[in-house]
């Protein structure tokens, strides 16, 4: 048996100490990347195992002292590397990556893996010892920090790259499409001609119709803008929230009252209400609707529950009048477990989506809600489900 795999049966099946955690957990992260120990950390590799020989023989059924008097390792003794190198070369699939060769670290395999999600594609080469980045900008300013952190000297054309990042970065305002403002009016910036103008006047229209666009961003004249005005502090952190995430509030302590000015800015509305309190919830919105002065032809619930549980729903949709078409006048369509068929068919584009309560855990509501500008819930804390608006790309070591 390896040494590599009395390392694994250790990790994974037995208890060890606290002081020798770390140490075997960098172990096993390093052969399983498929990377060798050096010839100090396989000597201190047996007197771990030795440490726990006992316990492991108990595991197994039988003495392991053989595995340790005759060691053999599954990877060559590797010679520590020295050097470090990060340089752009030609990759088969990417056309260009970024090639970054060090020594093992453990900090920066950290780094590499909590920020998996921001990066763009990456991956350990297990040939070549070394890890592959796509060239673009997510990956470029990722290992600009890392190599400042590292004293990693880059090639002259990764350098000729990461110069041109700094570039951008110190004069973001030149290249983020942004709203602006230019004689008293909200505009678009570092956008594409093909991109809508706004049609709003006011700012805060504007901000919303620039998220429909894309344009998530402001410059500081809009922000002078806004704080002139008093707004309510919902809709200005809803504002705030980065594009790729969803939007949360408290139930707890806000009221419903409090969707009230997202509601103004954002329809057509899709509201999905979770199972469980489905009429007290449907209840809530409508009164909130009405009060705010929409009809009930503006609204359609595209779900019914059984008459037999739940009759006094199903009344409350009738006499309310919002057992209504998809059409025209529709601002605001309530929906169940599943988006039905009609409102697919309808082609009714979504401003915003607001669940009321945990989202379940269904592929619709996963897709539906996928890249969308605007996602809000209005539940207790710690009670929605996050959804992944980017994909994880590739394994990593």
């Amino acid at each position: 048996m390896y040494i590599e795999d009395l390392l694994n049966l250790l990790f994974i099946n037995l208890k060890v100490s606290s002081y020798d955690k770390p140490i075997l957990n960098s172990f096993v992260a390093q052969t399983t990347a498929g990377s060798g120990l050096t010839e100090k950390q396989s000597q201190l590799a047996i007197k771990l195992i030795k440490r726990y020989s006992k316990n492991l023989g108990n595991f197994l059924g039988k003495n392991i002292t053989t595995f340790l008097d005759n060691p053999k390792f599954r990877y060559p003794i590797r010679k520590p590397k020295t050097s470090k190198t990060v340089e752009v070369v030609d990759h088969k699939f990417w056309g260009k990556a970024i090639r970054l060769e060090i020594p093992f670290n453990q900090e920066i395999i950290n780094a590499i893996r909590q920020n998996k999600v921001n990066l763009g594609f990456s991956n350990w080469d297990s040939e070549d010892k070394c890890w592959m980045f796509s060239l673009e900008e997510k990956n470029l300013k990722f290992l600009s920090n890392i190599i400042e952190a590292y004293n990693i000297l880059p090639d002259d054309e990764l350098k000729n790259y990461f110069n041109q990042v700094k570039v951008i970065v110190n004069s973001i305002e030149k290249y983020i499409p942004m709203v602006s403002m230019e004689n008293n009016r909200p505009i678009l910036k570092n956008v594409s001609s093909v991109v809508p103008k706004l049609q709003s006047e006011d700012i805060i229209s504007a901000l919303f119709e620039a998220r429909l666009l894309g344009v998530f961003t402001w410059d500081e004249q809009v922000t002078l803008q806004l704080n002139q005005l008093t707004l309510d502090s919902i809709l200005l952190n809803f504002l705030n929230n980065e594009s790729h995430k969803f939007f949360q509030i408290d139930s707890e302590n806000y009221s419903v009252q409090s969707l009230l000015e997202i509601i103004k800015y954002t329809q057509p509305i899709l509201f999905v209400i979770p199972s469980g309190d489905e009429l007290k919830k449907t209840k809530e919105i409508y009164h909130l609707l009405i009060g705010a002065g929409f009809s009930s032809q503006q609204m359609s619930v595209m779900f019914r529950l059984s008459n037999k549980d739940d009759m006094d729903f199903n009344i409350f949709v009738k006499n309310n009048y919002l057992n209504n078409e998809i059409s025209n006048q529709t601002k605001f369509v309530f929906v169940n477990t599943k988006i039905p068929k009609p409102v697919l068919r309808s082609n009714i584009r979504f401003n915003n989506i607001i669940v009321l309560g945990k989202l379940p855990h269904q592929q619709w509501i996963r897709e539906y809600t996928k890249n969308k500008p605007n996602l809000v819930f209005y539940c207790e804390p710690n009670r929605q489900m996050e959804i992944n608006f980017g994909d994880l790309y590739n394994n990593h070591p």
